[in-house]
């Protein structure tokens, strides 16, 4: 055990939430955790977490210092019991989440293992969820040492450990009111810098850079109060314009935007320890048209409709899997192929956040495709359209991404809908 003045420096470097987000900790607490374990079908959850290595789903309760077991269990209230097993010098801050019934202490002289045994022989459940996923990173937080130790801990009953990962994917996922509206907003704010830095002027045909373009998307977002990207700065937003060689993401370069390009633009803010992910599309008219190519415009409806339909398809309980069959078959039907990628992801505290993947089955979402959509839950929904061009090496894609919220009986878009393509003028 670490020294009492080890501890309290660790304690001065705890993440320091806002009279806000614990509040919101705790009301996510009470509002989705009985229904999120009963989704997935388990009677218990133990999260069990080191100093050093914590499990991603300790913040979520209130857990950002050292070793330490959390336990909830599900007797067929209206409630779920709400254990916590953690060091006496790590108590304090636990217990004023107001999340726990009951926090128990290890000390140097009763090892965490003695401890966890005899809190656990207290468990009479039949299916003890655990944090071990093959289908998310997130919900697959239970180190192998950790496993070992709860399958001491819990002897006899260790045969009724099973993943956690739908409950992971369904509390993690789902927002409060509070939340949503924290979201509407930002993504508002995310459309708005990404529109007025196609629209404003800034870009010039043959001279504007991929990297300055990116830049000045940064600026702009500085200025409207959001300091914090959604993730790495190089990459944040993607810029993408003119033929595609290398389908991968890849951060802005050095190249010019052209007239005559296809151009979008991948971006989104960190705020309140959430994040955003929007696209715009553009095309950069040629001297003398007025408008986009035939074959350009005939993309960009094919995306649109595509869009449109994932999103009208998403409701509680379908899963995400049959929204991405309907936005698929709308792209390939038209005569272009399948795009590369799942149709959306679910969007959190982190970009690619927890929640049903839209992608197809056995894709890299494999087991979280076959998720059901439940109300609260936020998507960026981005089908692509991609015109090979062989003779020229490479393809022309066009995307956009669309912020959705689930809804009790449908969903909605959470930024106005790009329904047609931002026209960019030649000098």
């Amino acid at each position: 055990m670490r020294s009492l003045m080890s501890a309290w420096f660790f304690v001065l470097l705890l993440p320091v939430l806002s009279g806000a987000a614990e509040s919101r900790m705790l009301e996510r607490v009470d509002e989705f955790l009985l229904d999120s374990m009963r989704a997935g079908n388990i009677d218990a959850w133990i999260v069990v977490t080191r100093e050093g290595n914590l499990d991603p789903l300790s913040e979520d309760f209130g857990f950002h210092l050292g070793t330490g077991a959390l336990v909830f269990w599900d007797r067929g209230s209206e409630r779920a019991e709400r254990w916590a097993l953690v060091s006496s010098l790590d108590v304090v801050p636990l217990k004023d989440t107001g999340i726990y019934d009951r926090t128990e202490t290890f000390e140097r002289d009763r090892p965490f293992e003695e401890a966890l045994a005899s809190l656990l022989s207290e468990l009479d459940a039949e299916r003890i969820g655990v944090n071990m996923s093959e289908g998310s990173g997130l919900a697959d937080g239970l180190s192998a040492t950790s496993h070992a130790l709860l399958l001491r801990a819990l002897g006899d009953r260790s045969d009724r450990l099973t993943s956690a990962e739908t409950t992971i994917m369904s509390f993690r996922s789902k927002r409060l009111p509070s939340e949503i509206e924290l979201y509407r907003r930002a993504a508002l704010d995310t459309h708005e810098i990404i529109m007025e830095a196609l629209t404003g002027g800034f870009i010039e045909p043959g001279v504007t850079t991929q990297k300055a373009l990116r830049d000045y998307v940064q600026e702009l977002a500085r200025h409207r109060g959001y300091p914090e990207l959604a993730w790495d700065r190089d990459h944040c937003p993607g810029v993408y314009s003119g033929l595609f060689r290398d389908l991968s993401h890849a951060a802005a370069k050095d190249v010019v935007i052209e007239s005559g390009d296809i151009l979008w633009v991948d971006f989104g803010v960190g705020f309140e320890g959430y994040t955003t992910d929007v696209i715009r599309a553009a095309y950069l008219l040629k001297p003398g048209e007025s408008e986009a190519p035939p074959e350009v415009a005939r993309m960009f409806e094919t995306l649109e409709r595509a869009n449109h339909a994932a999103m009208r398809a998403m409701k509680p309980g379908i899963a995400g899997w049959e929204v991405d069959r309907v936005a698929r078959e709308i792209v390939t039907e038209a005569g272009y192929p399948e795009f590369f990628h799942s149709t959306g992801h679910p969007v959190g505290r982190v970009v690619h956040g927890a929640g049903p993947s839209l992608g197809e089955r056995g894709s890299r979402g494999r087991s979280t495709a076959e998720l059901l959509l439940e109300p609260g839950q936020i998507f960026a929904v981005e089908p692509s359209v991609m015109r090979k061009m062989p003779e020229l090496g490479g393809a022309y894609i066009i995307n956009i991404e669309e912020e959705v919220l689930v809804t009790e009986d449908g969903s909605e878009y959470l930024t106005p809908h790009q329904t047609e393509l931002i026209l960019i003028p030649s000098p």
